[in-house]
């Protein structure tokens, strides 16, 4: 079984196409194969230690997904832990070969309407909020 994994993942190559043209053969090095059942099966077993790197925290994982959460009344602990949260998950990303596609990336604040203003006039109109955004992701 561990000779037939090892010649599943061994020598996989990608190649690109764009506007008709295709790019030359490139062999991965890492990773887990793409647009396969098998590639569906190990993803899990690739990302499984994410929830590791976030120590006292919950994240909801499914397929490709992760969801982080915090609960706070106070925006300035909400800005600190989901920034220390968002570091840690960069690191483990790095340290994993991983990519985090900020274009699938979102963040959302949920709470009553008199609490959402608040946070809303800090983030928008006295920039004292801040969430890190990792542009080398």
């Amino acid at each position: 079984m561990h000779k037939w994994f090892q010649s599943y993942l061994d020598n996989d190559t990608q190649m690109c196409s764009s506007n008709g043209f295709l790019s030359s053969s490139c062999t991965l090095s890492c990773g887990v194969p793409r647009g396969t059942i098998l590639g569906l099966l190990l993803l899990p077993l690739y990302v499984n230690n994410l929830p590791n790197c976030l120590p006292n925290s919950e994240p909801q994982m499914y397929a490709g997904d992760t969801y982080l959460s915090y609960e706070s009344d106070n925006a300035h602990d909400i800005q600190a832990n989901l920034n220390a949260k968002l570091e840690n998950v960069h690191n483990w990303l790095t340290a994993n070969k991983l990519n985090l596609n900020m274009t699938k990336t979102d963040f959302m604040l949920i709470g009553s309407r008199q609490r959402l203003i608040i946070i809303i006039i800090l983030l928008f109109l006295y920039r004292e909020i801040h969430l890190t955004r990792f542009t080398n992701w």
